[in-house]
């Protein structure tokens, strides 16, 4: 015996708990099967439920007139409604309400299935004004396709002090201004983004390329030693000259500004300038250190702030062009996670695949050495 979407009574969904994300579950379930005609014999019911195990995977029974959704957790529930909502016939093709499709006469049969997520973080980038603007239809969507992490990712980045300047109105005029605005969007609506990730136990990550704007440019006249050393001169260009006391103490004080401003994400990233060489300092106390190490002893640093206000949140080290190889010099704290971006790997080929010297012997060699500094 197969049950179709016609055989389940709108009414007859249940959940195990008052937990926020089976009680999302649920009103999903609902709403979907509401977007269906309906016969006066429709009386299958769905029960959804939850262990408290941290993996996303979820089991989903079929049964005659009832249909059973246990998850390991309870994004593994919701991943588990969804999956039972697409074998009757759903589909979420794009964000919105327009996105959502239903291909009729599916049909699930009896039996028990099993679904386990490759990967245990699944994020969907957000990296622009316009994605940001339209939060709401993109997190459902992510949802929806069982991803369980979403990025607000700054770009271009979003300036510190606007000084009380409104956004611009037109694409055009924000072209122009050439800096992004997700700051203010964080402000007017991240409670809600909060609210709303949690409510589909999604995790959110939010930042980008800040590492840079905590130590203002226009500091360099008074604290030239703060910025550092290209072609034996201090520059007030890119990053920082992490053996500088002042530097350092200046960063920290910012880092704490921005974690309070921008409190609640899972990860913040304020990754480093992001340059093909030149982008870090060589001063007689930094020439002997990488720009990898660099890199990570400025995001030590950012950590130890984030330790105090929410140790329960982490740190994003960029591994992306001159910062791609691990560090030697430092040891991450234990807040700061490894954001590896191989950007010039070869993707014509897997990054382990032998007959890929580019890949095998070089991004493949990072990745290695990476999971071994960052495990």
């Amino acid at each position: 015996m197969s049950l179709t979407v016609a055989d389940f009574a709108v009414g007859a969904v249940t959940v195990g708990s008052d937990e926020v994300t089976l009680l999302h579950a649920a009103d999903e379930v609902r709403q979907h099967l509401a977007r269906t005609p309906r016969s006066g014999a429709a009386a299958a019911s769905i029960h959804i439920s939850a262990a408290s195990a941290r993996t996303d995977a979820y089991e989903v029974t079929v049964r005659p007139g009832a249909v059973i959704i246990g998850g390991d957790s309870p994004r593994g529930a919701l991943n588990g409604t969804y999956w039972l909502l697409e074998q009757l016939g759903f589909l979420w093709v794009r964000p919105g309400a327009s996105g959502v499709r239903f291909v009729p006469g599916k049909a699930i049969a009896e039996g028990t299935v099993r679904g386990v997520p490759s990967f245990p973080r699944r994020t969907l980038i957000l990296g622009n004004d316009a994605l940001h603007d339209e939060w709401r239809d993109w997190l459902e969507f992510a949802s929806r396709n069982r991803l369980n992490s979403i990025f607000l990712h700054d770009t271009p980045p979003s300036v510190f002090p606007r000084g009380g300047a409104n956004r611009p109105e037109s694409a055009d005029e924000i072209a122009a201004d050439g800096k992004g605005w997700m700051f203010e969007r964080w402000d007017a609506e991240g409670s809600d983004i909060l609210a709303e990730a949690e409510r589909r136990a999604m995790t959110v990550q939010f930042g980008g390329h800040h590492l840079p704007g905590l130590l203002s440019r226009g500091l360099f006249e008074a604290y030239p030693d703060w910025f550092p050393v290209r072609n034996a001169q201090r520059d007030a260009r890119y990053n920082l000259c992490t053996s500088s006391s002042g530097a350092v103490t200046e960063v920290r004080a910012r880092a704490r500004e921005f974690f309070r401003r921008f409190a609640g994400p899972r990860v913040y990233h304020l990754w480093a300038d992001d340059i093909v060489g030149g982008g870090w300092c060589s001063c007689d106390d930094c020439s002997a250190l990488s720009p990898s190490d660099q890199a990570l002893r400025a995001t030590n640093v950012i950590a130890e702030e984030l330790s105090s206000i929410n140790p329960n949140s982490v740190v994003a080290h960029l591994a992306y062009h001159d910062t791609i190889a691990p560090p030697t010099a430092f040891s991450p704290s234990s807040n700061v996670s490894a954001l590896y971006a191989p950007r010039n790997r070869n993707y014509a080929f897997a990054i382990d695949d032998e007959a890929c010297p580019r890949n095998r012997e070089g991004h493949y060699t990072e990745l290695l050495g990476l999971g071994r500094t960052f495990a």
